[in-house]
Order: structure tokens, then sequence, then C-alpha cells
């Protein structure tokens, strides 16, 4: 996708494409403390939004359900760190990949789940 459309999605959904962070792991699992903090970065970090800008529209309106999500968590006194969070959105196989970690509600997984099926309108040239 192109960077300026990266770019309207990054400025719309700033809570869902924010930057990754180092997270506390539950110390009751991780007993080393040099080991108690894990990387939270992902692909979509290194490589940025991985399909064609037709798909514009369908990631659009995901990450709107995604960042309507998160404010509804927040509402709900939900750390920031089990905020949804972009991993990855790539296209494959002619099909869209929206990876997403953290806290989600059936009803979004399902949406994206539905997305997944979905194919990009695109415009095509009107013969003379």
């Amino acid at each position: 996708m192109k960077t300026e459309l990266q770019e309207v999605l990054f400025h719309r959904y700033p809570k869902l494409f924010r930057k990754p962070g180092m997270r506390l792991l539950d110390p009751r699992i991780v007993s080393d403390a040099a080991d108690r903090f894990q990387d939270a970065s992902a692909p979509f970090d290194q490589r940025g939004i991985e399909c064609g800008d037709e798909w514009f529209a369908i990631v659009d309106r995901l990450s709107q359900a995604c960042e309507a999500e998160i404010d509804t968590i927040i509402s709900q006194g939900i750390a920031i760190e089990s905020w949804p969070r972009i991993a990855q959105i790539k296209e494959k196989f002619e099909t869209l990949r929206f990876y997403v970690r953290g806290h989600l509600s059936d009803e979004l997984r399902s949406m994206i789940l539905q997305a997944s099926n979905e194919t990009p309108q695109v415009e095509r040239p009107h013969p003379n």
C-alpha cells in the first residue's frame, strides 16, 4: 500500500497503529528478571501494510472497528498492554490477512474473519 494511504490510516487510528513498546511479563511465568520484558514489535513494525492500494477501504473499515473497540476497553479500565494492536496486514493468495494482537471481542474477530473472504473493489477502465 502506498505510504500516503498508510499515513492516512495511522493518523485516523493512532491507538491501533501505536508504536511497539516493552511489556512487563507476568512474574509468575518468568522468574529471571533479565527476561521479564518482551519486545512487542511485530512484522507490521518493520514492513508496514503489505497489500495493494485496492484494499484500503477494507483495511480502513477494520481499523475503525478496532479503534472503537479500544475506546470501549479504555472505558472498562483495561491496561494499554491488552489493547488491540496491529501485528501484520498483508495480502496472501488474493485474500486480506489482518492480524491483531491483544484483547478482541468475538464480534470483532468475526468481522475480521469475514473481511478475509472479501475482495477489494477495483476500478476497471471503461471500454470506449
